[in-house]
């Protein structure tokens, strides 16, 4: 059990377990961003089970932001960036980037812009995820339509269907990425 269920947060042990199994694909020096940070209860799931060396970029407005670097000050490689992407910061990293996770507003245009932002840094084959998609049932509505459109967005754009683990998805980036991603709006 690599994650701690005393820090504030909406993952349930099922997504962390998921988390878990994504942190392992950055090797050595590998970089995982994530987007919606909060408390730090993902953020210290990622360290607690990637490499070492992974840089975990944590991009977050940060509202409690004492109590995040609280959470997260025995982990030396997480690093937070406080402020809205991409109207505040952005990537800067000349590294490409292994595993990105967005869990920010869950609203569009915000949540696609974000996407958007981070996707030409992902590493060909590196993994795009996020939380709080919504399977489907009869007569169902999405708790978050936005997030369930921008999946079903990525899942056209990469010819691929989204694996979903409890309300976390995730796709692989194909290896080639030659497509217009405004045409997606």
């Amino acid at each position: 059990m690599a994650y701690d269920l005393n820090i504030e947060g909406w993952m349930t042990e099922a997504e962390l377990e998921a988390i878990e199994q994504l942190a392992l694909v950055p090797q050595k020096d590998g970089v995982i961003a994530e987007v919606g940070s909060w408390m730090g209860r993902s953020a210290v799931c990622w360290a607690m089970t990637s490499h070492p060396s992974t840089t975990i970029y944590c991009f977050d407005p940060f509202n409690r932001f004492e109590e995040f670097k609280q959470n997260t000050s025995q982990f030396k490689n997480i690093i937070p960036v406080q402020g809205l992407v991409p109207s505040q910061v952005g990537y800067t990293d000349p590294r490409p980037i292994d595993v990105f996770f967005v869990d920010s507003d869950h609203k569009n245009p915000n949540e696609w812009e974000v996407i958007k932002h981070f996707l030409p840094f992902i590493k060909p084959d590196g993994i795009i995820a996020g939380h709080d998609y919504t399977v489907y049932r009869k007569n169902s509505t999405p708790v978050y339509p936005d997030v369930n459109l921008n999946v079903h967005r990525l899942e056209e754009m990469f010819n691929q269907k989204a694996r979903v683990i409890d309300k976390l998805w995730y796709f692989r980036k194909p290896k080639r990425w030659d497509f217009d991603i405004d045409r997606y709006e």
